[in-house]
């Protein structure tokens, strides 16, 4: 550049990148306190997911917005443990930035964006990569419910997806809209769906109920693995033994609290 020394040039771009740094890392910006509150809460779960071996490193949970249904809140691409309120970005359920420029995204945001669009009665989802749902994503073996906090799977087995099925070389992940799309029809109704070779996606209808849900299935994997192992019949989870929703909700209640309780500053 005329005019400028090398040094210059130098500091020029420092100032340049620093200044696109500052714009990434804008946060969902807004002075109603129920955005701060589910912020917070945000923060918190991305926390407890990462202490619980759910999210250790990767892995990501989004909400719904409280202002506005047709949009989400979700971190930026960064290991759960590390999020911070700053970290936390609004997208449309096309899964754009609201504030651009925006910052570098976790690439299968489309999971969540997807999802959102066709289940009008999810305001959580948690997307993890948990080794004993794995190993249900590449076998025959159905994955079904055997413990009491696992209920909200139901009667069925979990339905397994196949990145390879939606017709896209995504590297077995979900990167586009498309893949997004055929996830969130293989989820249906259902609360869980497994991802071959990859992971899973839970989805519940709040933060607390996803957090709770998403180490739920976690741990019911692991039962029933074990169970398998020892031979025999195994009596699975029958759904009419689980009508009373307080019951649940008191439940849920008790498990987010304490994970909560875990989590150092909270």
């Amino acid at each position: 550049m005329p005019g400028l020394s090398r040094f210059g040039i130098v500091a020029l771009a420092i100032s340049v990148l620093a200044s696109a740094a500052s714009a990434q890392s804008a946060p969902a910006q807004s002075s109603d306190p129920r955005m701060t509150a589910a912020v917070a809460e945000l923060v918190t779960a991305n926390h407890v997911l990462a202490q619980e071996g759910i999210m250790p490193t990767y892995g990501h949970i989004s909400m719904r917005s409280p202002l506005d249904s047709e949009r989400i809140l979700i971190s930026r691409a960064l290991a759960p443990g590390l999020v911070t309120a700053e970290d936390i970005v609004e997208l449309d359920l096309d899964c754009k930035p609201i504030v651009t420029p925006g910052p570098l995204l976790y690439q299968e945001r489309f999971i969540h964006c997807a999802v959102y669009k066709a289940r009008p009665d999810v305001g959580s989802i948690v997307h993890s990569h948990t080794p004993y749902l794995i190993a249900f994503s590449v076998t025959d073996v159905p994955l079904r419910a055997v413990t009491n906090s696992a209920q909200m799977m139901g009667a069925e087995p979990a339905p397994v997806f196949d990145a390879s099925a939606a017709g896209l070389v995504e590297n077995n992940l979900v990167t586009s809209a498309a893949s997004g799309r055929s996830l969130a029809e293989k989820l249906g109704r259902g609360s869980i769906v497994l991802m071959r070779g990859h992971g899973s996606t839970v989805v519940a209808k709040d933060v607390p109920s996803v957090v709770t849900a998403a180490r739920a299935m976690e741990l019911n994997a692991m039962i029933l693995l074990n169970a398998k192992l020892l031979g025999g019949n195994i009596t699975y989870l029958n759904p009419k033994d689980y009508g009373n929703e307080r019951i649940v909700r008191e439940s849920g209640k008790r498990d987010w609290d304490a994970l909560k309780a875990t989590v150092p500053n909270q």
